[in-house]
């Protein structure tokens, strides 16, 4: 059975270890598991049972672009990620659903994300979801520009 949880303190070097691997990976994990425990981010994980995580989610409070997430009412879901084998289960659905709630907790009114336009599978359940795309941008992984969508959904 799968459980949606934020992470705590005792998850956080399997976690790392789990979504790490390289040096540069394990840098950019270090700075969101550093701020989800200063409590700028959330971190959800999807676990299988009582250890094994399977997916993951996160929301931020506050983003370079302010259009993505202001520190006020407008937060970031970012870094969804599910283990191939279960992709389609509604695990993804779920820590959407998680991000959302913690967002309404926060007192968001909107969550935004980016996904690659070639990423069909998460635009289909974004769109599901009800989020609808507002503008294009770009991120970096590696040096590298990577195009992406911005969408943005009301909640409450």
């Amino acid at each position: 059975m799968v459980t949606i949880r934020a992470l705590t303190a005792d998850d956080a070097a399997g976690y790392l270890a789990w979504r790490g691997g390289d040096a540069y990976k394990n840098e950019v994990i270090g700075r969101e598991l550093a701020e989800h425990f200063s409590g700028r981010r959330v971190i959800f994980v999807a676990m299988d049972g009582d250890s094994t995580p399977v997916g993951t989610g996160q929301l931020a409070l506050v983003h370079a672009d302010p259009d993505l997430a202001d520190g006020q009412g407008v937060a970031y879901a970012l870094g969804l990620w599910v283990r191939d084998d279960l992709r389609g289960g509604g695990i993804g659905s779920g820590l959407m659903r998680a991000i959302e709630a913690e967002g309404v907790r926060c007192g968001c009114r909107r969550l935004t994300l980016m996904v690659e336009p070639d990423n069909t599978a998460a635009l289909r359940l974004y769109e599901r979801l009800g989020y609808e795309r507002f503008k294009e941008s770009a991120w970096v992984w590696r040096g590298k520009e990577r195009p992406t969508l911005c969408m943005v959904k009301t909640l409450g």
